[in-house]
């Protein structure tokens, strides 16, 4: 799953979040911030979720939320 923005205060803050809720993502790419390992993917659905029903579909798909 990644994070894009253009704005890099925004992702530095993202990642920061992310790391202080136990979560592991990986450096910042450019605009992008990822986070891929499976068991941050079923927390991060569980404890957040997606507001956008066609991530939250994709999210069903691999298996991530029931």
């Amino acid at each position: 799953m990644s994070f894009t923005n253009n704005s890099l205060p925004l992702l530095r803050s993202i990642r920061n979040i992310l790391l202080d809720l136990g979560y592991v993502p990986l450096k910042i790419s450019i605009n992008n911030l990822y986070l891929t390992r499976r068991h941050n993917l079923i927390n991060y659905a569980s404890q957040i979720g997606f507001g956008n029903p066609k991530h939250l579909e994709r999210a069903r798909r691999f298996g991530i939320t029931d």
